[in-house]
């Protein structure tokens, strides 16, 4: 068995071509971040396999091995002395990550090597740290991937919680299930302390928090909005563009997927995210064989099940990434022909199909919704709208009845896809959210 769709991305999507239209002072990189809560589940054949399959579709990519202590990225593409590492730039002997990142024998990657076995490695300081996922983002690509250790320490959930999308590898081992719920809980927990804007604000929800491990994230959040109704509200908005997808590995016998989807639904009902299953690979001599040769096994040659699958998860990946964000002190340009939908999406969006309504210079219009998120809705409409724009969006949803004030965000001549932004910052999004996860998991 194998993800979905099946066919190789021949070619670089919209999103990607119009990034690489932006100039360099303004581009951001996407982030994809690989974790799996302990060693052994294969989370860097993951990581190193979907590096690979985003820059064969033309992406320029940058795989950065933040196992600090257990680096093994340049053993796997057969690196045997890199001249420079993550070693040099954390040491100060550089100034960017850029001038670390190694060529390697596949066009369009480059890799940055990790520390490998140095004490303390794994015990960088909190500046470093700091400096380090800035840079991250401003190196020059396009997209990112970060094989993350294995742990739950702070050093190592906030490289996961850094990612734009975040891919979770799990085994159907009872002990790779533990640890990869213990290390999501850890990454959503860490989240939330993170998005606390002040020093009441953390002290109110390190107060909440529960001291069994069977706590339910919804129950700690209840027990922030006694203290404060606002923080609830913005830490489940941000617990709700937690994009967080399973990876099934060393897949022997078709029950693991009920073992997969058996995870999927406790972190769904425990930690209050979703966990959809992007992918698996199934346990093969020839993933075994691709590290002794010291070749990611995407380059064998063979387009079988697993590296079918992997190219199918990157190409899932690339469709819903955000469009980067220009940095900061820079005016957002609208690339031509992009969908108005992605551009300066901070948020996952779920695909829906809701008939709705505008009230619109005195007049109700029927659009359509085809996605939303924790920041607004995309709607279908043939009505000539302009950015700035501001009216009531009218939801008659059979479990959603909503009157919503929003603000065009993002609107094109002859584009019929028009970006509505949220005006009030209330519950409102959340529900929203709940009702089109309900959908799908109808």
């Amino acid at each position: 068995m194998k993800a979905t769709p099946d066919a190789v991305p021949e070619a670089m999507p919209s999103c990607l071509r119009s990034a690489r239209k932006m100039s360099e002072s303004e581009k951001v990189a996407r982030v994809i971040s690989v974790g799996g809560g302990k060693g052994g589940v294969g989370k860097s054949i993951v990581a190193g396999n979907l590096a690979v399959a985003f820059a064969q579709t033309g992406a320029r990519v940058i795989l950065i091995d933040a196992d600090f202590g257990a680096a093994n990225q340049h053993t796997m593409f057969g690196v045997d002395r890199a001249t420079t590492g993550l070693g040099d730039f954390l040491d100060r002997k550089v100034e960017s990550l850029s001038q670390v990142a190694s060529e390697t024998k596949v066009e369009n990657l480059r890799l940055v090597v990790g520390t490998g076995a140095v004490p303390n490695a794994a015990n960088i300081p909190h500046a470093q740290k700091q400096k380090l996922m800035r840079h991250i983002r401003a190196v020059d690509a396009d997209i990112v991937v970060i094989d993350v250790g294995a742990g739950s320490s702070h050093n190592t959930v906030d490289f996961f919680d850094l990612g734009d999308a975040r891919i979770l590898v799990v085994t159907a081992q009872l002990t790779s299930i533990q640890n990869a719920y213990g290390f999501l809980k850890a990454a959503v927990v860490r989240l939330l302390r993170n998005a606390c804007e002040s020093k009441e604000h953390i002290k109110i929800f390190e107060t909440a928090l529960g001291a069994k491990e069977t706590e339910r994230i919804d129950d700690i959040l209840t027990r922030v909005s006694q203290a404060s109704a606002d923080l609830e509200t913005h830490l489940r908005t941000v617990l709700s563009g937690f994009d967080v997808r399973m990876v099934g590995n060393q897949v022997a016998e078709s029950q693991d997927m009920g073992i997969f989807r058996g995870v999927g639904r406790m972190v769904r009902d425990f930690l209050g995210v979703p966990l959809p299953l992007a992918g698996f690979l199934a346990q093969t001599r020839e993933i075994h064989d691709s590290v002794n040769r010291r070749t990611p096994f995407l380059l064998s040659g063979l387009h079988d099940d697993n590296a079918r699958a992997i190219q199918a998860i990157a190409q899932a990946l690339m469709i819903a990434l955000p469009t980067p964000e220009p940095r900061r002190g820079q005016a957002p340009a609208m690339p031509e022909g992009q969908d108005v939908s992605q551009v300066l999406r901070r948020h996952p969006r779920i695909e829906v199909d809701w008939v709705a309504a505008i009230e619109h210079a005195g007049r109700i219009t029927s659009v359509r919704i085809v996605d939303v998120s924790a920041g607004g809705v995309g709607i279908v409409t043939r009505l000539r709208l302009s950015d700035g724009d501001k009216f009531n969006l009218i939801l008659n949803q059979p479990e959603l009845k909503l009157t919503i004030p929003t603000v065009v965000m993002n609107a094109e001549t002859g584009n019929s896809r028009v970006g509505l932004s949220y005006v009030a910052e209330d519950g409102t999004p959340l529900r929203i959210l709940k009702a089109a996860r309900s959908e799908l998991t109808r």
